[in-house]
């Protein structure tokens, strides 16, 4: 789809956070990562969101877990000792 005048794209754009609980612990914790832009332009990629959350992720103090991204994705692992479900 085209909008805008004489035909030129318009591209969404926004911010995004991600926040992450521990809820095996009472009482539980979380923390929210600050904002993270994301869009405004047909160069910007799901790629680039999951990096850019991915270091704000890795980034907050007293992360709970650490971040990685692969195709597009962010994984998740606990920076705590216990209990670990296989996948």
């Amino acid at each position: 789809m085209l909008g805008g005048s004489n035909g030129t794209p318009v591209y969404d754009a926004g911010t995004a956070t991600a926040t992450i609980t521990n809820n095996s612990v009472t009482p539980s914790v979380s923390y929210t990562t600050p904002a993270v832009p994301w869009g405004g332009s047909a160069s910007y990629s799901a790629s680039n969101l999951a990096a850019s959350l991915a270091s704000a992720i890795n980034s907050a103090a007293g992360s709970l877990v650490t971040a990685t991204t692969s195709n597009n994705s962010i994984q998740l692992t606990s920076t705590a000792a216990g209990w670990r479900r296989s996948p």
